[in-house]
């Protein structure tokens, strides 16, 4: 444990950097334009994709809403159950979505300067992708087709705008074959998010409250539909 306050200051230049790049306390999620493509090694596969369904909670000031999981669900997504839950009692809108961890490559190193911020670079980084049910359809094909996602990497292309908005995923080299991981990229895997606090179902008394946070140990537990087919 680090004592005095002079660690304050190490401290916050270790926040700000993993805050640009994607780890510690804060979440930095997967962003793509129109048109725009990214290269990417997906850091779960199967049935350690993390997955459920969320109620929508709108907040003033924020672009989009929370995504707070339902309560009233089973580890292999069934519903209706009978289990109390707020969203459901406010009739929130409600969705299935799945979080996955990426490494980005040459993502780009954001610093803010003034109100804004500014990219200052670009290196891979850890990042987190909000999927929706379609997507995770596509995925698990690709999940079945190359023999895990993480066998290598990835190219992530998005074509259209808000709510016409489609995903094309496919290898980045689609003669490689199955690539192992390079050192650089289990360092980086090592600092991945626990996706337990984005999927798994808080208590009825603390439902809503917003957490983001990454601890050392990451075992999503919920169930994920990714199952090998035997066909």
């Amino acid at each position: 444990m680090a004592r005095g306050f002079g660690a304050l200051a190490t401290a916050r230049e270790d926040i700000d950097r993993r805050k640009a790049a994607g780890g510690g306390d804060f979440i930095r999620y997967f962003r793509l334009g129109a048109g725009e493509t990214a290269v990417v090694r997906f850091l779960e596969e199967g049935e350690d994709v993390a997955c459920g369904w969320v109620h929508l909670v709108k907040v003033p000031g924020r672009s989009f809403p929370l995504q707070v999981p339902c309560i009233d669900q089973d580890d292999e997504g069934r519903r209706n159950l009978g289990k109390d839950c707020p969203g459901c009692e406010q009739e929130l809108d409600l969705k299935f979505r799945g979080k996955i961890n990426m490494i980005q490559r040459d993502a780009p190193i954001q610093e803010k300067d003034g109100n804004t911020w500014k990219t200052v670079g670009f290196d891979d980084a850890v990042v987190v992708w909000d999927v929706s049910f379609e997507v995770l359809q596509d995925l698990q094909e690709k999940d079945f087709d190359y023999k895990g996602l993480r066998s290598r990497d990835f190219k992530i292309k998005r074509v259209g705008e808000k709510f016409d908005t489609k995903y094309f995923i496919s290898p980045a080299d689609p003669d490689g074959g199955p690539q192992p991981m390079s050192a650089g990229d289990k360092e980086l895997e090592a600092d991945k998010y626990d996706l337990n606090e984005l999927t798994i179902p808080s208590s009825y008394e603390s439902w809503g409250v917003r957490v983001e946070k990454k601890d050392e140990e990451v075992t999503p537990k919920r169930e994920s539909p990714f199952k090998r087919r035997n066909d």
